[in-house]
């Protein structure tokens, strides 16, 4: 499993799907990939979202 993740104030905040406060997890890292670069076309250059592999697989 993968998530979508990135850094804010030292804290690190993982992307939730639109319809809970849970984490929105992918099965393929590139399905995660796909959509990782889908938002990054529109955040600020310096806090990019990432792919990391979940720790509760």
């Amino acid at each position: 499993m993968f998530l979508i993740v990135k850094t804010l104030n030292g804290k690190t905040k993982t992307l939730k799907d639109s319809n809970s406060q849970m984490a929105k997890t992918f099965t393929t890292s590139q399905s995660a990939n796909i959509l990782c670069h889908k938002l990054n076309k529109s955040v600020a250059p310096e806090n990019p979202w990432r792919v990391e592999r979940s720790n509760y697989c």
